[in-house]
């Protein structure tokens, strides 16, 4: 039960309106699992979150399940395809969460690298020169850098 005004003024309580825009800020929140950053995302206006790992089933919000890292990219080409009619319904996209975006990525780019090079290494890491690596790093970027294009803004959500 809120306080009402009468009380609000006896107590010398006001009522703080927001004022953060969150569609003007981009990063990465860490906290311990369950701690409620899923629950934080999905408060934010104009959002879509990415659900790179399930943990959304008590909340009522905008998502897109994401399973490997191609349904990402598509997404972001369905996103640049349809900007105009978007418009700022979608103005920010939420991460959830970074280190399986990241992982999905990786798994993305080893295909790659095994298939372009006709090997079949188990890792990432295994690449020869570190360029399975690099090219996983560079296209995390460019994917982010293809959000900013649009003028989508993003926030990842990472355990600690």
């Amino acid at each position: 039960m809120a306080l009402n005004d009468k009380l609000k003024g006896l107590l010398g309580v006001q009522t703080n309106v927001p004022k953060i825009d969150w569609c003007s800020y981009k990063g990465i929140i860490t906290a311990p699992p369950k701690f409620g950053k899923t629950t934080l995302g999905s408060l934010i206006p104009n959002s879509i979150l990415l659900a790179f790992e399930q943990g959304y089933d008590s909340l009522q919000l905008d998502k897109k399940d994401i399973h490997d890292w191609s349904e990402f990219t598509e997404f972001v080409d369905a996103l640049e395809e349809n900007i105009e009619d978007i418009g700022d319904a979608i103005r920010l996209v939420v991460f959830d969460t970074a280190h399986r975006a990241f992982d999905m990525c990786g798994q993305h780019m080893l295909k790659v690298c095994n298939r372009e090079k006709g090997k079949r290494y188990a890792r990432l890491q295994n690449v020869p020169y570190a360029e399975g690596l690099e090219r996983r790093d560079e296209e995390f970027r460019k994917q982010l850098l293809r959000l900013d294009a649009l003028g989508i803004k993003w926030i990842m959500l990472g355990h600690t």
